[in-house]
């Protein structure tokens, strides 16, 4: 069983006056509004990310095919003579060198999808939240109807009756 709302719960809710937005100040619809807009603007960066990973797929292959070229042919030196495989050196050296620029490449788009991807599904909570609370409009109207009541035996009454009723 439900509590009861007091009376003076209810008297609180009468003189509260109704749950209504001032002049200039922002509905509950400008909030959905903006919220879409982030989501609308989130999925944009979401798919230009997704792009720039693309992108740096043919780099990533390109410098795959060259390392298995570079290994594939090893260099060996004469006793005392490094300087024999000194071009296979520094090309082990530059293929070294990009793939960590790859690297750090990937975990900066990587870490910017993380981001995006956490904002984005923050966004679809609270849309779905949105979604959940809507239900309760209908009963927020009533329940209001209630709280406008002169008499505080009549609001309280009432209050109780759109409690036992709330979805």
């Amino acid at each position: 069983m439900r509590p009861k709302i007091a009376a003076v719960t209810a008297m609180l809710l009468v003189h509260a006056g109704p749950l209504q937005c001032q002049p200039g100040e922002r509905s509950p619809l400008d909030d959905v509004r903006a919220l879409l807009d982030s989501i609308a603007h989130t999925a944009v960066e979401v798919r230009a990310i997704n792009r720039e990973a693309e992108a740096l797929e043919p780099r990533g292959r390109d410098w795959f095919q060259r390392r298995q070229a570079h290994d594939a042919v090893r260099c060996t030196y004469r006793d005392g003579h490094p300087e024999d495989c000194a071009a296979y050196d520094a090309e082990a050296e530059r293929l070294n060198a990009e793939a960590g620029e790859l690297r750090q490449a990937l975990a900066r788009v990587e870490h910017r999808r993380d981001e995006v991807n956490a904002r984005y599904a923050s966004f679809q909570r609270r849309l779905s939240m949105l979604q959940f609370f809507g239900r309760y409009e209908d009963w927020g109207a009533r329940v209001v109807a209630c709280s406008r009541l002169a008499q505080v035996d009549a609001a309280a009454g009432c209050l109780n009756l759109e409690w036992e009723r709330h979805p």
